[in-house]
């Protein structure tokens, strides 16, 4: 029995690429074209790292998520901003605690 059977590195582009809803892709003048073009990749490594690098100039190009999740807890340590209305309210000098929010 022979274990040492070759895939084609495109066909498990394809695969993949179909797999994960990328088989074409947008270009910057709202073009479609195939993410492969006439790339020549040895292995699954290359293919992988290619996509990820178009993944990731999309990204860049479009930015990151900039948003924050506000926490607000009580705490023996400061860490953010002291909410001091809610550290009376809950009465939480009695037990060495902070309301902070950060």
């Amino acid at each position: 029995m022979n274990n040492n059977i070759k895939i084609p590195i495109k066909n498990i582009y394809y695969m993949l690429s179909y797999a994960w809803n990328i088989w074409n892709t947008i270009d910057e003048d709202n073009n479609k074209k195939e993410i492969f073009g006439d790339e020549k990749f040895d292995n699954i490594y290359n293919v992988m790292g290619y996509i990820l690098n178009i993944f990731l100039e999309k990204l860049i190009k479009r930015g990151f998520y900039r948003g924050y999740i506000t926490l607000e807890e009580d705490l023996s340590v400061l860490k953010g901003k002291i909410n001091f209305s809610e550290s009376i309210k809950r009465n939480t000098l009695n037990y060495k605690k902070l309301v902070c929010s950060y």
